[in-house]
C-alpha cells in the first residue's frame, strides 16, 4: 500500500521575534512522596550538585560573563499532580533578550516553500500510482471473472 507524503508545517513567526528566555543557572527538585519507596526515576535531571554542597560562591561562579548577579532570580515552591505528589523545587536563571530575525524567518519561509512545492509534486506522484494502483487491481478483478465467466461456460 502507498504512504501519503506529509505535508509540511509552516515556520511560526513567534521563533523568530524578539522575545525573552529563562537560563537556568541551577534547579534542584525533590519530590515527596510518603507513599511509595524511594525508587529510582529515570526521567528526572538529577543536578550537577546536591542542594546541600550548594554555596553562594559557588552559584556566583556559574554566572557568565555579561551578566551581573542582580540579574539572577530564585524561584522555589512546590507542584502537586494528579496523584497528590509534592515535587518542591529551587531554580536560579537570568533572563536573556533574544533579538528578532526577520532574515531567519524569511530563509524558512523560503525552505518552507521548497518543502511545500516538493509535497505537491509527491502529491502528485502519489495520486498517479494510486490510481495505477487501482486501475491494474480493476484489470486483475475483470480478468479473474472472466475466467470464471469462461469456465461456467464450459461446464454447461
Amino acid at each position: 500500500m502507498l504512504e501519503k507524503p506529509c505535508k509540511p508545517w509552516p515556520p511560526s513567526k513567534l521563533d523568530y521575534k524578539k522575545r525573552t528566555e529563562r537560563q537556568y543557572l541551577y534547579s534542584y527538585k525533590e519530590s515527596l512522596d510518603y507513599y511509595r519507596e524511594d525508587e529510582e526515576d529515570d526521567e528526572e535531571e538529577k543536578p550537577e550538585r546536591d542542594i546541600k554542597d550548594v554555596n553562594l560562591s559557588w552559584l556566583i561562579s556559574l554566572i557568565p560573563e555579561g551578566v551581573r548577579p542582580d540579574e539572577v532570580k530564585i524561584k522555589f515552591g512546590f507542584e502537586t499532580n494528579a496523584m497528590g505528589y509534592e515535587n518542591h523545587y529551587v531554580k536560579f536563571y537570568y533572563e536573556k533578550e533574544i533579538p528578532a530575525d526577520p532574515k531567519g524567518y524569511k530563509l524558512a519561509i523560503k525552505e518552507y516553500e521548497l518543502l511545500l512545492a516538493k509535497y505537491e509534486k509527491d502529491l502528485k506522484l502519489y495520486e498517479e500510482a494510486l490510481k495505477k494502483q487501482e486501475i491494474e487491481e480493476a484489470e486483475k478483478q475483470i480478468k479473474e471473472a472472466s475466467e470464471k465467466l469462461k469456465q461456467l461456460k464450459e461446464s454447461i
